[in-house]
Order: C-alpha cells, then sequence, then structure tokens
C-alpha cells in the first residue's frame, strides 16, 4: 500500500506548538497539511508540555500507519469496526491523550496505564478488537504483578481483591474509550467471572489491637519522631495522609484550638473545620509553629517535622511500613528481634481507621460526628465505613418516644 501521510512533527510556533504532518485527503483528492494543537498550549511547564508533544506524535503516527485519515471520519469508522484497528499498547496511548485532554489527574492516568500494561504483557501485539471476554477471564484469573527486585530477580506476587477491582475499572473505562471512539463494537467487560483473591495475610488497613498499637507506638516514639507525629495528627483528626502532608501552618488556630482542612486538599472538595484535641495541641504547641513563615507545611521534613515544602507522596507511608516490619529498627539493636506487624494487615491508615473504632465503641461517639470528622457526604456512609471496620451499629437501644 503507498504511503499516504509524512511523518507527524512538532512545531514550536511563536504563536503556540502543533503537531503538523501531511496526508491524502480522499475526498479531495489531494494531499494536504494538518495541524493539532491538542490543548498543548495550555501546559505551562516547558518540560511537561515537551513530553505531552512527543506523546502526541507517535500517537498520530500509530493512527495514520492504521488507516485514519484526519479528513474523512466515515471512512474512520468503517476502518476500525472491519478492517485494521489498533493494538492495545496503541490506544492505550490514545486512552492516556484522551484523559489528558480532558483534565484527568495525572495520578489516575497512570493507573490506568499500569493496568492496561498487564493486559498488554497477557496479549502482546494484539488488536483490540480480538479482545473476547474470554480472554478477560483467562486474563484475570492469571493475573499476577511482575516486578523485580534490586538484583534483577523477576519477582510474582499474586493480586489482591482491591488490586482485581482497580483493574477491572481501568479496563472497563479502557474499553468503553474504545467503543465510543469506535474502535470496537462492544465492550468485552461483559459476563466475566466473579473472583475472589484475598488470603487472610493480604487484608489490609486492619484496625490495631491495643497490644499491636501501643508496641508500634512505642516503636515510632524511640527511633522516628517523625512517624510519630504524623500517625499521632491521623489518630487525632481521623485525615487522610494526603491532607496531612499537604497541610499548612496558616489553616491551623491555636489561640481557638481549631485547625482547617481546606477544600483544595481534601478528598470531597470541601472545607473541613475541626477541634484541635487537647493530645494534638500539644504536640503542636511543641513545634513553635508561631516561629514559622504560614505558607509552610506542617509535615514538611523528616527532620524537623515542619518544612517549606511537603515530603515525598509515599514518605510517610513508608517510614511508618519501615517501623512496622522493624527495617530501620534493626540497624540500630542488631540483637533484638521485632514482630513484622504488616502481616496482620496494619498499614499507615489503621491509624485513622483505629481512631474511628475507637470514638465509636469506647467514647461513643455518634455517627454524626464520626461523619463531620472524616468528611462523610451523609451518616449513612459513615454507617458503612464503620461496618466495613468491623464495627456493629446498635440501633436497639435507641430511645423510643411515646405516642
Amino acid at each position: 500500500m503507498e504511503k499516504t501521510f509524512t511523518k507527524p512533527i512538532l512545531k514550536k510556533a511563536k504563536a503556540g506548538w502543533y503537531i503538523e504532518f501531511y496526508a491524502f485527503n480522499s475526498l479531495t483528492k489531494k494531499v494536504q497539511q494538518v495541524r493539532k494543537k491538542s490543548n498543548l498550549n495550555r501546559i505551562k511547564d516547558i518540560k511537561e508540555r515537551e513530553y505531552e508533544a512527543s506523546v502526541l506524535v507517535i500517537a498520530y503516527h500509530n493512527q495514520l500507519k492504521a488507516g485514519w485519515s484526519p479528513f474523512d471520519e466515515e471512512a474512520n469508522e468503517e476502518l476500525r469496526k472491519n478492517t485494521i484497528s489498533i493494538t492495545i499498547e496503541e490506544a492505550k496511548e490514545l486512552f492516556e491523550q484522551h484523559h489528558r485532554d480532558i483534565g484527568t489527574k495525572k495520578k489516575s492516568i497512570q493507573t490506568y496505564a499500569s493496568k492496561i500494561n498487564y493486559l498488554i504483557q497477557c496479549y502482546p501485539n494484539t488488536k483490540v478488537n480480538k479482545i473476547e471476554s474470554k480472554d478477560l477471564n483467562l486474563f484475570f484469573k492469571n493475573v499476577v504483578k511482575v516486578w523485580k527486585d534490586k538484583t534483577g530477580k523477576v519477582i510474582k506476587v499474586d493480586w489482591s481483591d482491591s488490586t482485581y477491582r482497580a483493574c477491572k475499572r481501568a479496563l472497563t473505562n479502557f474499553f468503553n474509550y474504545l467503543v465510543k471512539e469506535k474502535y470496537i463494537t462492544s465492550t468485552p467487560m461483559v459476563q466475566l467471572d466473579k473472583i475472589s483473591l484475598t488470603k487472610e495475610s493480604e487484608k489490609t488497613h486492619t484496625v490495631f489491637t491495643d497490644e499491636h498499637f501501643e508496641e508500634l507506638r512505642n516503636r515510632m516514639l524511640k527511633y522516628d519522631k517523625y512517624a510519630y507525629f504524623f500517625s499521632t495528627f491521623m489518630l487525632n483528626t481521623c485525615a487522610r495522609p494526603k491532607e496531612i502532608r499537604l497541610l499548612q501552618l496558616k489553616y491551623i488556630d491555636l489561640d481557638n484550638k481549631k485547625l482547617l482542612i481546606p477544600k483544595h486538599i481534601g478528598k470531597n472538595k470541601k472545607d473541613r473545620l475541626l477541634d484541635i484535641e487537647p493530645q494534638l495541641l500539644s504536640a503542636l504547641k511543641a513545634l513553635e509553629i508561631e516561629k514559622y513563615p504560614p505558607t509552610y507545611y506542617l509535615t514538611g521534613s523528616t527532620t524537623n517535622i515542619i518544612g517549606s515544602t511537603p515530603v515525598g507522596e509515599n514518605t510517610p507511608y513508608n517510614r511508618v511500613i519501615n517501623l512496622m516490619k522493624g527495617v530501620k529498627i534493626d540497624k540500630e539493636d542488631k540483637n533484638k528481634k521485632f514482630e513484622d506487624l504488616t502481616a496482620f494487615g496494619y498499614d499507615l491508615y489503621s491509624f485513622k481507621h483505629t481512631s474511628v473504632v475507637r470514638r465509636y465503641t469506647k467514647a461513643k461517639w455518634r455517627t454524626e460526628n464520626i461523619m463531620k470528622m472524616c468528611g462523610h457526604s451523609s451518616p449513612s456512609i459513615t454507617e458503612i465505613y464503620l461496618k466495613d471496620l468491623g464495627v456493629y451499629i446498635d440501633n436497639t437501644l435507641l430511645e423510643i418516644p411515646e405516642f
């Protein structure tokens, strides 16, 4: 087949960047110039714009090689349905670009891509219109996460339920996009077998037993003051790790014993005003936060607690997990053996969940109080949340009015 297009290239004009190529227009019977901006110029960071542009160049080139025409959508539809199609890998590039164009969060795009990569590993160089439900059933029954350790050795780890569900969500989104763009006529994400993969040891966010809670807090107090403060803040506020990591000093009012979780860092995009409880108030006063600029971050330094910039996204989690496993501790107490607490399903979120359960069962908090603290949208959501944590909500003792 004669080549009917030129390779797309990036052009950096003063009026804006764009991808340029020439292609044959079957309607006019002429070769015509095509320019595609695809929201490139909305990206302010030059390095990021360069990266997005390189992705666009590859995506357009792949489409052109597959027979796509920038002029004849009717012909494209027929092509997608019956002839060329595209590979899963090529479709992934288009899917990622689509989400960048509509403003999907970078982390969400990375999550989608990582799950599609598993499918690519299972069915390399396979056209998307050749994937059927039976193929996906086979995929989900045999999926494993493949990674390499520091020596390069390949290690396989069975998926947990949460990873399985995340993959199903990502692939559902992916194939729905391909249906919408007419690369396939229907989604293969139907008639899939129900699979439960969780083993007892794979449970996460487990609520601490009193014994394990005291053991871990003692480890933190002795070996990692940053992890101790971070977990203390979570216990006293039920804030999420991201909310704690990005909280600036200007949102803390020690005089009135209040702190604000602003909507731009909160999960539900709503401001959340919380009381500063006595234990947390004491810890905050010890930091002497009034000596720092209000734009500093409360947990921005692993050595000083307060810092000028946020710590890395995984920093608090990794420090807590290391303490649970005894990784850092072993370097100082070589002769002492520490129990690996992660084997019980504990992780960073266990502090939040433990706090919620203790408030409800021991301090007799009402669901509406927990709802406010956790930022839930309704009491019913809080009740579901409590039940998921293994808390029995007893409505039998509620007072019944006289009629």
